[in-house]
């Protein structure tokens, strides 16, 4: 993902340019506040509105804050992926070849995709030995001496036919 021209960027808060609405870019440099991006998240609002509108699917109306809140978070999301895919300086104070950025990526997706299948692993013993103790739980039945004698449930039936 591209960020969006700096030079269109520094037009847009002079006010003498907007973002082009076939080609929308976000500056990632900057968050979901800044005028660029407010510009950026507008449009891809209306947008939204309208796909929505148009949709043939029945959907529940939702007001433009929820969908507001949709893309704000969705860029969010983008910015903080596309931050950690920018190169880093080194111990020496060198910035990461391409090379270098891609293997940290994968450590890390590595390391995030190990600690995800870790918890689930967890809650899949901690719901297996729930259900174990659920299922081990002692229950008091009715003895046959406490009911007089004989099967309980055997006598009742016996008593409606």
């Amino acid at each position: 993902m591209e960020s969006a021209d700096p030079a269109l960027v520094r037009a847009h808060k002079d006010g003498s340019a907007k973002p082009d609405e076939s080609d929308l870019r976000f500056d990632m440099r900057e968050g979901p506040d800044s005028m660029w991006n407010s510009a950026v998240i507008d449009i891809l609002v209306k947008k939204v509105q309208k796909a929505h509108k148009k949709s043939r699917y029945v959907i529940p109306e939702r007001s433009r804050a929820y969908f507001l809140d949709l893309v704000q978070d969705k860029f969010k999301r983008a910015r903080r992926s596309w931050k950690r895919g920018q190169a880093q300086l080194t111990e020496a104070d060198v910035l990461e070849t391409p090379e270098e950025v891609e293997a940290r990526l994968v450590a890390d997706k590595t390391r995030r995709l190990m600690n995800v299948r870790t918890r689930e692993r967890r809650v899949q013993v901690s719901e297996l030995s729930f259900a174990k103790a659920v299922i081990e739980f002692p229950v008091e039945v009715p003895t046959p001496i406490e009911h007089g004698g004989g099967n309980y449930r055997l006598q009742r039936t016996r008593g409606g036919l």
